[in-house]
């Protein structure tokens, strides 16, 4: 029976390995009825502290929030002293800012430092009813001007590992191979650690150190089995809770005989692993080496500090975990241990490793669902892995390993997010609860091999910056996996990136409209990036890249002295920059490259070179709120930069040929009785069109009649994510769309009545949405949730229309109408048909006048 619950366990793991979850999921997984508010620093929001440090308000936070959902209880997350150096180490890095300013110069020294967010104001809410919509509450308390942040609680869970071996007891299944190295454990089932072998900790082993125990590595985990003889002797002892009076907070952390860490799971100071997750990540960075007994962790000699925060199913939440790391911070860890990791991003932990990182090396697994971490479609980052002043950690091969598909030396994230090491992480051999030993598989393995190595690396390089502990161990990687002895004997040399650039286009009395226009002189102030060792002297100059038109611009200012560097820093001067002139000439949408380079002093020592592109700009630009009437003629160039707004009566006018162009996510929005009339010709159509291919389209939300006919709309791309309808929206009225070609669009929602629909919903008995004589080429068509209000009849009208091709996987025509009260919805579709013939298209030629009453009902699929 025993054996047999063994393999159904490792059937069901699997399993859940297997199936890995979308980053969308993680936004919506948080704990119900919950949520963490921060106020901003200088809103009093009364908090006393009592002798513990631990903070109360008498305020009415419903009254403060302007919310009515009933509070059960708003805890102050953070204790006193824990807030009191946050805001310390908060005004210290806005002084740094502050005096780099007044020199010329922002530059974070060891750009790996986080920009600090307090733990002051943050409470943990909990209301009566869990059911509570938290999503709701967010968006009402967000618009108080008191308040930082708000989020949910979010679930983080550690159930994507997968177990690759039954346990191992007393009776080792393996030899100890005595040939690998001078300093050779004789623990019996060190022969099965090739993730010791592959990153060269053995010979750090032989040539260093095996750890001298003054390193304390936090494992925020599952808990630990402090009582297997593989750590025991290597787990952290609080002395002064242990030899202190029982039942009393002898060393005053907050935390009654916190002895061997916390269990913020059960409340209380048995930290003991129930999932076997813990146990594990703590073996390999610390498991008792050369005591005879199983496995030797990285680090043979390490305090280990138990900290559990995800119960025996797997299960935990961000202000949990967040109070762990502030625990571990005030507890003395050097390391934090972060094997798991969430596709959502939680502020609130956030701030509390933007403290850890002054006195704590931060390591986080990159997670096992082969997401690339991006920025591109279909990638995310997983936090707090993801972060730059966090080691994240990946493997380097398998299929399930998430990774940073441009390396750690690169990153298009504005706040630089990398994963920087890989480590082994598949069936890693270490210890379970109750004695046992056994091998895992995931990212969260490969972690703590990291951080046991770090001990090692610490005792030997005990001044090392984390900046320069970060470029050593990046720089010195091998092909494959870290390389722990490679990164201690290294001599670090600046190595100098151009990353990217804030342009300015207002000086000269310029129109400072952030496009880059003919004629215009472009000031370019670069960011650089130091990724190792320090230097002085910075310089950056720019060139034409080769064979690039030099009659497009004139290069004004070729090079410009930026000053010194330290180690894995960033810097950017603030009133030095380099200058192009724009030729008068120069057509719309036209991109000149250049080439920027950065070297230290005069020789051009550590140079490097990138591309850098110049987009110009050479139309009229719309954006903005208009409340007057205003014609678009087809002699002109228009290229809608931002929403384009019109109010009150206006009347926006396209003339036939007319081409109206759009920026990424930019819309063309009716408000109030304004109108658009746009009725081209046959042989001379108005044309709607994306600069790329993700414009954000039509909103018609007034009471007047608009119309758009003999057209060709195209290039839109309206997904769940992005607010907004195609046509019309809450209380559209009488749209007409007549002979349109619709091309290429991808217009489709994720859940009825979500955003991105094509069509809109009918309200208040006076909405009315008519198509006639339209093709739809490569186009989703999809009407979720068409709604009627009233006790009066609402139309959609569908005639004769044709589509044709196909787009991605979504059906070609759907068609949704819900009546959610008691009147009617008319709706007609005459005519309408696809040329194509699959499981997703189907011929439309019924239903005329039906009259749908309080049911829904589905036209087509």
């Amino acid at each position: 029976m025993k054996k047999f619950n063994l393999i159904l366990l490792l059937l069901i793991t699997s399993l859940c390995y297997s199936q890995t979850r979308s980053p969308s999921d993680d936004l919506m997984n948080f704990e119900p009825g919950q949520l963490i508010v921060k106020f901003k620093d200088d809103y009093r929001v009364n908090i006393t502290y009592d002798s513990k440090g631990v903070g109360t308000t008498k305020l009415d936070l419903n009254t403060v929030l302007g919310i009515k959902a009933e509070l059960k209880t708003s805890k102050v997350m953070f204790f006193e002293e824990s807030v009191k150096l946050s805001v310390a180490r908060k005004e210290a890095q806005d002084i740094r800012l502050k005096m780099s300013l007044a020199n010329g110069v922002t530059t974070n020294n060891g750009f790996k430092e986080p920009e600090i967010t307090t733990l002051k104001n943050i409470f943990k809410l909990e209301f009566e009813n869990k059911d509570e919509n938290v999503f709701g509450l967010i968006e009402k308390i967000k618009s108080n001007p008191n308040v930082e942040y708000v989020e949910p609680n979010y679930v983080y869970s550690i159930n994507d590992y997968e177990i690759a071996s039954e346990i191992t007891y007393d009776d080792p299944l393996y030899e100890p191979n005595n040939e690998l190295g001078l300093a050779t454990p004789d623990d019996p089932l060190y022969s099965t650690q090739s993730n010791i072998v592959s990153t060269n900790i053995d010979d750090v082993w032989t040539d260093y150190n095996t750890g001298d125990g003054t390193q304390v590595i936090a494992i925020i985990d599952t808990g630990v089995d402090y009582t297997h003889p593989d750590l025991e002797a290597n787990i952290w002892i609080n002395t002064a809770e242990q030899n202190g009076v029982e039942g009393f907070d002898d060393d005053g952390n907050g935390y009654i005989d916190d002895i061997r860490g916390w269990d913020f799971i059960n409340n209380d100071n048995a930290p003991l692993d129930d999932n076997m997750h813990g146990t594990h990540v703590a073996g390999i960075a610390g498991a008792v080496g050369n005591n005879g007994l199983g496995i030797s962790g990285a680090a043979w000699n390490v305090k280990l500090m138990p900290i559990k925060v995800f119960q025996s199913s797997g299960r935990g939440n961000s202000a949990d975990i967040a109070k762990a790391v502030e625990y571990a911070t005030s507890n003395g860890a050097t390391i934090q241990n972060m094997s798991f990791g969430s596709y959502a991003e939680s502020s609130t932990l956030k701030a509390a490793l933007d403290l850890a990182y002054a006195s704590s090396l931060l390591v986080a697994a990159a997670g096992n669902d082969g997401i690339p971490i991006g920025p591109c479609n279909g990638c995310a980052p997983f936090f707090p892995a993801a972060y730059s002043y966090v080691l994240g950690v990946e493997d380097y091969k398998p299929v399930y390993d998430n990774y940073d598909q441009d390396g750690p030396l690169f990153s298009k994230y504005e706040f630089l997010w990398n994963y920087e090491l890989s480590a082994p992480s598949t069936g890693i051999n270490s210890t379970v609860p109750n004695g046992g030993y056994r091998l895992l598989t995931g990212t969260s393995m490969a972690t703590p091999l990291v951080a046991g190595a770090m001990a090692l690396y610490h005792k030997e390089k005990p001044s090392d910056s984390k900046e320069l502990i970060f470029g050593n161990l990046i720089n010195s990687s091998g092909s494959t996996y870290v390389d722990f002895k490679a990164a201690i004997e290294i001599t670090p040399t600046p190595l100098l990136k151009f990353i990217s650039a804030e342009n300015k286009d207002d000086s000269d009395s310029q129109n400072g409209n952030g496009f880059w226009e003919p004629g215009e002189t472009i000031e370019i102030f670069p960011l650089i990036k130091n990724y190792w060792g320090p230097t002085t002297d910075v310089r950056v100059g720019i060139e034409f890249a080769e064979f690039e038109d030099t009659s497009k611009a004139t290069i004004v200012e070729s090079e410009i002295a930026i000053g010194s560097i330290s180690a894995y820093a960033n810097l950017k001067h603030v009133t030095k920059s380099l200058k192009i002139k724009l030729a008068d000439n120069v057509a719309n949408d036209v991109d000149i490259k250049f080439k920027i380079s950065v070297w230290s002093g005069p020789d051009k020592e550590y140079l490097s070179s990138d591309e850098y592109i110049v987009n110009v700009k050479n139309s009229i630009l719309l954006y903005g709120v208009y409340d007057e009437d205003m014609t678009l003629k087809a002699d002109k160039e228009y290229l809608v930069t931002n929403n384009l707004i019109f109010m009150s009566d206006a009347v926006l006018t396209i003339e036939p040929g007319t081409t109206l162009t759009f920026s990424d996510q930019a819309a063309l929005k009716m408000q109030e009785n304004s109108q658009l009339i746009a009725i081209g010709k046959k042989d001379s159509l108005i044309t709607f069109t994306g600069e790329n291919t993700k414009w954000a389209g039509f909103v018609f939300p007034s009471k007047t009649r608009s119309k758009i006919s003999f057209s060709i709309i195209e290039y839109i791309s309206l997904n769940g994510g992005n607010s907004g309808y195609l046509f019309g929206n809450n209380n559209g009225d009488n749209v007409e769309l007549e002979d349109i070609l619709f091309r290429d669009m991808n217009v489709y929602t994720f859940d009825a009545g979500g955003s991105g629909q094509f069509g809109n919903e009918p309200r208040a008995g006076y909405t009315r949405l008519n198509l006639y004589r339209n093709f739809f080429y490569h186009t989703v068509l999809q009407f979720d949730r068409v709604q009627s209000y009233s006790e009066s009849s609402d139309d959609l009208n569908i005639i004769n229309n044709e589509t044709k091709g196909y787009h991605n996987r979504f059906g070609m025509l759907s068609f949704g109408v819900t009546a959610e009260t008691t009147p009617d919805m008319r709706i007609n579709v005459l005519n309408s048909w696809t040329s194509e013939s699959s499981n997703n298209a189907y011929e439309l030629s019924s239903y005329e006048n039906d009259v749908i009453s309080g049911v829904e009902a589905y036209i087509g699929t």
